[in-house]
């Protein structure tokens, strides 16, 4: 499959997201490109319609699926990820959150909400989920 970004295209978008370099704890070329790859798997370009809206999305999907893969690393495959958090609390300092229902039924879904990235991505993909509509002009006869 042609991606419709490519990596340096990637690094460019996301400049202050990821520390990018050969290290290990950096994230490498080939961090991206297995991203990419596994983002092509839940990725449909016929839903949209322009070019610029076709690589923003992939931005994001290759984003959610590129911390996925950090996080799996940095646990060694194991459940490090605490899932989806929707409410937080150190002492005096509270945050929550919700993610919709809509999401969170859905078993395709739901996985994207278990980071920011794949949050955005599921409220960019959100509106070509629903439906198009569109207005034609014209009149009615009496």
């Amino acid at each position: 499959m042609a991606y419709p970004i490519s990596i340096a295209e990637f690094k460019t978008y996301f400049a202050k997201d990821f520390i990018y370099g050969s290290d290990n704890n950096q994230v490498s070329d080939n961090d991206i490109s297995r991203a990419m790859s596994e983002a092509s798997m839940n990725y449909n370009e016929d839903m949209f319609d322009d070019e610029e809206t076709k690589k923003t999305i992939f931005y994001y999907l290759t984003a959610f699926y590129l911390v996925v893969d950090i996080d799996n690393a940095s646990s060694q495959g194991g459940s490090g990820s605490s899932g989806i958090v929707s409410h937080r609390r150190v002492r005096n300092v509270e945050e929550s959150f919700a993610v919709p229902q809509w999401a969170l039924q859905n078993p395709l879904f739901s996985q994207f909400a278990s980071n920011g990235y794949g949050r955005k991505y599921l409220n960019m993909i959100y509106p070509y989920l629903i439906g198009r509509v569109g207005v034609v002009p014209g009149a009615s006869l009496p």
